[in-house]
């Protein structure tokens, strides 16, 4: 939801972005446009911030709306960017996990991508795009979801808060795991690249770390995919709410 300001409720509670997490991810709020005038001078973070300061070769855009930025402001600087409408509110179906691990993978296989971040942002780089690294994490890497989810919250600097997403990403079975929790496991076995060491970066000024919380198009979609994984969502089914 965007405030009246036309600054997304609770912008200002999150730090732009967090530590570098495994595989090169870096979690982020949405950066906003200089043309959003209503932004605090001294609290600003838009698009030249990340471009400037984040070593990111992709951004994947996790926002259902494009009204934030254009993204030409990061293709024109050499950087990827990736849309993926994910309303908020609502547990990610299979195929936008699925879609997620497969932008991913392809990046990663990519040796121009070596040394270069993926920045992850919903509104406030927090629910939708915990989960979705998180996923990621479990069902590629093997990590336990417990482990996942606590390593997640510790690099962003604040903890995941929908009980939803939780509860969904517990019931995901690791990689190479056949424990009946999931109908159908992703093929398993991809390494973790080393590139970027998990050291911070300076976040933007007037935020504090503090724990807490975090619409027009619909998910970008991909044929295939599994059929069913407990604690998934397999239809769509959304509306228009920040998460």
């Amino acid at each position: 939801m965007r405030g009246k300001s036309g600054v997304p409720d609770r912008w200002y509670n999150y730090s732009c972005h967090g530590k570098v997490l495994i595989d090169r991810f870096i979690a982020l709020k949405v950066p906003l446009s200089r043309r959003i005038h209503s932004v605090q001078h001294d609290r600003r973070f838009t698009p030249e911030h990340v471009i400037e300061k984040l070593p990111i070769g992709m951004l994947i855009d996790l926002t259902n709306t494009m009204r934030y930025y254009d993204p030409k402001q990061f293709t024109a600087s050499g950087i990827e960017h990736v849309k993926l409408n994910v309303p908020g509110q609502v547990v990610p179906p299979v195929r936008i996990v699925d879609r997620f691990i497969e932008i991913v993978k392809s990046y990663l296989n990519d040796p121009e991508s070596e040394g270069k971040l993926i920045g992850v942002h919903c509104t406030h780089g927090l629910n939708r795009t915990g989960y979705l690294i998180c996923a990621y994490m479990i069902l590629q890497l093997g990590y336990d979801p417990n482990e996942a989810i606590r390593l997640f919250n510790a690099k962003r600097g604040h903890r995941m808060e929908r009980d939803k997403y939780l509860e969904s990403l517990r019931q995901m079975a690791p990689a190479g795991q056949d424990n009946g929790r999931l109908g159908v496991q992703p093929e398993g076995g991809y390494t973790i690249r080393s590139g970027m060491h998990p050291e911070a970066y300076d976040s933007c000024p007037g935020n504090r770390s503090e724990e807490g919380g975090e619409h027009d198009s619909r998910p970008e979609m991909r044929s295939g995919g599994y059929n069913s994984r407990p604690g998934m969502q397999s239809d769509a089914g959304y509306n228009d709410r920040p998460g």
